[in-house]
């Protein structure tokens, strides 16, 4: 019976000794207990390259908040104009004359950009960053942005969230801002 248990134990000391020593073969990274610093393995000075992630996904006032919180920056593009603006925070309102029925306001570093739909306007006076890259603004309100152009917003993450536009046969009818409300004196 001892030798049984003997052989049992020889066994799976034999089983770890290579489970151990399969799993620091096959290690492609090696941290330095003192430093903290994760290297790539047979080098002591190369270490492990990390980066944030970038998912592009087409941007549109109507995908769910979930996607909002996750964008990092967007960029607008027509021919050969280019801007790429790192979003902040961003705002949600409601509005009747939307086509979704709400808004959404973009703030970045040079000022808000409202999205309705695709549809791209500023609320600051930013207009003329987009007309010196070479965008066409609507020559009457200089807060609009005409013609074709792709808005691309890049994420931290895609929420599995169904992206489901507002839908007036679903979603009943657009909500309404209050155009005046008043309160009474805190007298």
């Amino acid at each position: 019976f001892l030798g049984l248990m003997a052989l049992l134990f020889t066994a799976l000391a034999s089983l770890a000794g290579t489970t151990y020593a399969m799993i620091e073969l096959t290690k492609e990274t090696h941290t330095d207990m003192s430093s903290g610093l994760m290297t790539v393995k047979g080098s002591a000075e190369v270490p492990v390259k990390t980066a944030q992630t970038n998912i592009p996904s087409e941007l549109m006032s109507c995908l769910p908040n979930a996607f909002f919180r996750e964008l990092q920056r967007f960029e607008v593009t027509k021919g050969l104009a280019h801007i790429d603006l790192v979003v902040l925070g961003y705002a949600r309102l409601p509005s009747a004359k939307s086509k979704y029925g709400t808004t959404v306001q973009l703030v970045t570093h040079i000022g808000r950009i409202v999205l309705d739909g695709t549809e791209m306007t500023f609320v600051d006076d930013i207009g003329h960053i987009f007309k010196d890259a070479g965008f066409e603004l609507d020559r009457h309100d200089k807060r609009r942005l005409l013609g074709l152009y792709e808005i691309v917003g890049f994420f931290n993450a895609i929420p599995e969230e169904k992206i489901d536009c507002f839908n007036p046969a679903v979603d009943g009818p657009k909500g309404s801002v209050i155009s005046h409300q008043s309160f009474p004196d805190d007298d």
